[in-house]
């Protein structure tokens, strides 16, 4: 009931499992009953070897126990070889054989044969019982049947004539008689055990299983018609024994050593039984011409078909390595987050990965054949069709970077590389590309090269405003001064007080470029952004004109921030003037404040974003955008889109500069003819705003008579600046580096009561070293720094009583108030 009721492919199945429930339990048998059970059935193949003797029992075509020993050795190892003994003793108590030298040779001989084949095989083949490579093949057929049974048909003999049975002059035939014998057992039956006793790789369906019914059944008969029909007695019917041979090549190719050995014992069965009966194309009424016809028959039909099987074996085994390193390459290919493509030097696709087709958004077979040029931006396409065939064979390929188009229209930058592949007379084959995304990293490096730029310029604009600002220092003080003689007529008064505004303006203009460099002071405070740009909202009203609409969103919490508040009207002012360019014709302007959380900031466009909360002041407007040729531009000093005399182009040089300072970034969002918004986002304060008080505004005498040392490297400026002090009645003694100062000192030090110092001095003498050597010799000597490096405030300028900050360029009445104030400053009490 079990089998009846199953499928075909449940049955396999079924089967299968039995088989190996069969092998498991064989498995699990102790040492002990396994020889036994070998014993047993060497016994048996003794008496089954009896029954195929020819010339009245002198002669033995097939010795089953040679094949069943070699074959348990092989398979469960060397130590069963008491089974071979014991089976061997049987044999000889079953059959009447005294127990004498003969039986002792015999047994010696039969151990003796099986383990030597064991140890061949080992040591010089490496023998694998499945039999499943030709080298294992030709190995068993040379060292087992015709050098390891020889062992044992020598003893089997020297046994023979040492009990008496055997003459001398008969040893070497009927050691070959005995030798033959074995390896026809050895060929034929250890192969079998072998088969059946190791896994087997071949998968059991109905299919399999009716196709093995089939070649069994062609089989049989195929041997039936050779060797039992009444139409095939005698050697002339010699050729009708080889039409078993296309089933058993069939046996062989299809199920390996199980179909090649069941099917070669199968039919050697068939042979020699039909031969004992005088049957068959080897029938010639001759036992010893028949024994030697039959057994070359059976040596070339089993090692045939042994080769077979292992070469089809080998086959199998090499196709299933080339699907599996196809497979797992094709994988490796297909499944790789490069784009890979192949193309024949004619331009048409003939291979495209996965993830080409991902990127793409189509499938293979709708990009084959297609010309690759098709996937890049058409500014690329002329570029790209350099003839890659020039590439040499010592170096064939080409590595280059381009743009190619995603199937939503964006332009995403490959690092490809394309080798030219060839054939064995180097002829071209294919061209292979492989392209790797490098959008992200281009971003990443333009944003560097940008921001180095911006920091190249930066420094470049704070030593040219340094440089300039110590001119204007010279043309603003002797303006002011000559202005002050009032010895001039109106028309030169005039002159004068147009170099005065002339240089004021210079003055600003330097003033932006020291933002932009990040080199202004700045006045720091807690302050509220609502608060500030509520102030400017009068003012921004009448910049804009009635022509645009202004708007203000606030707000509701205190968008707090530390910083300076001209600076912040400054950036403000910039970007709505701004925005009131790009709307000509009319428009809106919103600004609006807000306090943001940032958790992923996007480095990629901006690198210096970061987490964390922050507040954010937004101008928008709805005028023509910015084009994206020019955008990473906009931040440039003197930079700009406006007609000759509109603009400096240091409007939003100076919003980038400032925003800088105050550890802030500014993101920019356009789109032609909808607009554009800028964010600056600076970093949240919790700290309250400290109360405003309104500084004293009381008239000072600026003028004194006191000595002031006056160290400046620049000589023309070091003459305006004694001029100027000298117009307010100072003395001054002057040094234009630290050495020739200390010098001065040296010579008038009870006299010196104010030191004017540059902070930059050419000796290496920097004006706070000078400074300190001063104050340690003179603890009252009142100090004056000056420069136009303005970025040291905070870092290198000492505080305390006594000691000011001048940055450049200044007036004469401001150099003369700083210094009025700094000598009438309270001395710090002594300790």
């Amino acid at each position: 009931p079990e089998w009846s009721s199953q499928t075909p492919l449940q049955l396999s199945h079924l089967w299968q499992t039995r088989l190996r429930a069969f092998g498991m339990s064989a498995r699990n048998l102790s040492i002990l009953t396994r020889i036994l059970v070998l014993a047993a059935f060497y016994l048996v193949g003794g008496i089954v070897g009896t029954e195929v003797l020819f010339q009245d029992g002198t002669i033995s075509l097939v010795w089953p126990p040679a094949g069943i020993a070699l074959g348990a050795i092989l398979l469960f190892g060397y130590r069963y070889w008491p089974g071979v003994a014991l089976g061997t003793l049987l044999f000889a108590v079953v059959n009447g054989i005294p127990l004498g030298l003969f039986t002792l040779g015999t047994i010696l001989g039969n151990v003796i044969g099986a383990i030597v084949c064991f140890y061949l095989l080992e040591r010089f083949v490496r023998f694998q019982n499945a039999m499943e490579r030709v080298h294992d093949v030709a190995g068993f057929v040379l060292m087992a049947c015709l050098l390891g049974t020889t062992v044992n048909a020598a003893s089997n003999a020297v046994s023979l004539v040492h009990s008496g049975t055997l003459a001398w002059n008969e040893l070497f035939g009927s050691m070959m008689h005995w030798w033959a014998a074995n390896a026809m057992a050895v060929l034929v039956i250890s192969p079998f055990m072998l088969a059946w006793g190791t896994p087997s790789r071949i998968q059991w369906d109905p299919r399999r299983v009716f196709e093995a019914l089939a070649c069994l059944a062609c089989l049989v008969a195929g041997t039936l018609i050779s060797f039992n029909s009444w139409y095939v007695y005698g050697i002339q019917n010699y050729p009708l024994a080889f039409l078993p041979y296309p089933f058993l090549v069939w046996a062989a190719l299809r199920f390996g050593q199980r179909g090649a050995t069941t099917s070669t014992l199968l039919v050697s069965s068939i042979a020699i039984y039909d031969l004992l009966r005088d049957r068959g194309p080897f029938f010639t009424g001759s036992d010893e011409e028949s024994v030697l016809l039959i057994g070359s028959y059976i040596g070339v039909l089993a090692v045939t078909n042994l080769l077979l099987a292992a070469i089809s074996c080998e086959r199998g085994r090499a196709e299933r390595s080339v699907r599996e390193s196809e497979r797992q390459l094709r994988a490796v290919v297909a499944d790789q987050t490069e784009l890979i493509w192949r193309f024949t030097p004619d331009g048409c696709l003939t291979f495209i990965n996965n993830a080409c087709c991902r990127f793409l958004g189509k499938a293979s077979a709708d990009l084959l054949g297609r010309n690759p040029l098709r996937l890049f931006t058409p500014d690329e396409r002329p570029i790209l069709a350099l003839d890659f065939a020039a590439l040499p064979p010592d170096n064939p390929v080409a590595s280059y970077d381009c743009k190619i188009l995603s199937p939503d229209g964006r332009v995403t930058w490959h690092a490809c590389t394309t080798r030219r592949l060839f054939d064995a007379n180097n002829r071209t084959l294919e061209f292979q590309t492989v392209a790797r995304d490098i959008t992200e990293r281009r971003q990443l490096e333009e944003q560097l090269r940008q921001s180095q730029k911006m920091e190249a310029i930066g420094q470049l604009a704070g030593g040219v405003a340094h440089d300039f600002n110590n001119l204007l220092i010279v043309i603003k003080g002797y303006a002011t001064l000559l202005l002050a003689q009032g010895k001039f007529d109106a028309k030169t008064s005039e002159s004068m007080r147009k170099i005065l505004s002339s240089a004021e303006r210079a003055a600003k203009l330097t003033r932006q470029l020291l933002m932009f460099s990040r080199k202004e002071p700045m006045r720091f405070q807690i302050l509220d952004l609502n608060h500030v740009l509520a102030d400017m909202d009068k003012m921004l009203h009448r910049l804009i004109g009635e022509h645009l609409t202004l708007d203000f969103n606030y707000c509701p919490d205190e968008p707090l921030f530390r910083g300076d508040t001209m600076m912040l009207e400054q950036v403000i002012l910039n970007l709505t003037l701004n925005a009131r360019d790009a709307m000509p014709d009319g428009g809106r302007i919103h600004l609006s404040t807000n306090i943001v959380n940032v958790d992923t900031p996007n480095t990629s466009r901006y690198p210096e974003a970061r987490p964390g909360s922050f507040v954010r002041l937004q101008v928008s407007d709805t005028g023509s955008g910015i084009p994206s040729d020019i955008l990473p531009r906009i931040f440039e000093p003197f930079f700009t889109t406006k007609e000759k005399g509109q603009g400096s182009g240091l409007g939003l040089a100076t919003v980038f500069g400032i925003v800088k300072q105050h550890l802030g970034w500014i993101e920019v969002d356009t789109e032609l003819n909808r607009g554009t918004t800028f964010s600056i986002l600076l970093p949240l304060s919790k700290a309250e705003p400290p109360s405003t008080f309104a500084p004293d505004t009381g008239a000072i005498d600026h003028h004194g008579s006191e000595t002031v040392l006056l160290v400046e490297d620049e000589a023309s400026l070091r003459e305006a600046l004694r001029n100027m002090l000298e117009w307010y009645g100072y003395q001054v003694l002057d040094a234009s580096t630290g050495a020739q100062a200390l010098r001065l000192w040296k010579s008038h030090r009870k006299r010196i009561h104010l030191l004017l110092a540059d902070m930059v001095l050419p000796d290496g003498f920097s004006g706070t070293e000078l400074a300190a050597q001063l104050l340690a010799d003179k603890p009252g000597l009142r100090i004056i720094y000056s420069t136009g490096y303005t970025d040291t405030i905070g870092k290198e300028v000492p505080k305390g009583p006594g000691i000011r900050f001048l940055p450049k360029p200044f007036l004469p009445q401001t150099l003369a108030q700083t210094v009025r104030e700094c000598l009438d400053e309270a001395a710090e009490p002594a300790r």
